[in-house]
Order: structure tokens, then C-alpha cells, then sequence
């Protein structure tokens, strides 16, 4: 008999940044990656798309966001069960954004 078990991720980006913000301005995401299973997962990929008309400045957390082609991603080592890890990623909004 093989047991499979059932891997339960999500994930959830909020805009932490308030306020009005104008072309040329930076905004910052964060990013949460929650462990809804019962158990550690590993190895968890996790790949931002940088919203339309912005630019990538910089990201922090344990597992920061890198350049992969052309996606951000975060490779998150382990996450215990019903645990979580937060990213944060800074975009600049482009100066010529409409």
C-alpha cells in the first residue's frame, strides 16, 4: 500500500503600503505563505508576478524573492504544519504609468 499525503499551501498578497501613490513612488507587498497541512512541508516555490507598470526595487523575509527568468521567486526551505513565512516585495510604480 503507498500513502499519499496531501500537500494544503496557500498563499495571500496584501498591499501594505497606504495612502495615495503616484508614478515614480514606491509600494510594498507582502506576501504570506500559510501551511494548512498537517505536517512540515519543504521546499516550497513560491512565484510573485510584478503587477503591470512597475519595476522591482527590493525584498526581504527569510526567503527573499530573486529574479527567475522573468518572475520573482522564493524557494522557502520548510514550513512546519499550520505554520507560515512572509515575504516583502517593493515595486516602484513607473514614472510613465497612466
Amino acid at each position: 500500500m503507498i500513502l499519499v499525503e496531501t500537500i494544503d499551501v496557500a498563499i495571500q498578497k496584501t498591499l501594505i503600503t497606504t495612502g495615495v501613490v503616484f508614478p515614480g513612488d514606491e509600494v510594498t507587498f507582502q506576501v504570506t505563505v500559510y501551511n494548512q497541512s498537517p505536517f512540515e512541508v519543504f521546499d516550497v516555490q513560491v512565484i510573485d508576478y510584478l503587477p503591470t507598470g512597475t519595476t522591482f526595487v527590493s525584498s526581504a523575509g527569510a526567503y527573499p524573492f530573486a529574479l527567475s527568468g522573468t518572475d520573482y521567486m522564493s524557494v522557502i526551505d520548510s514550513i512546519s504544519a499550520g505554520g507560515m513565512e512572509m515575504i516583502q516585495i517593493t515595486v516602484q510604480i513607473d514614472s510613465d504609468y497612466q
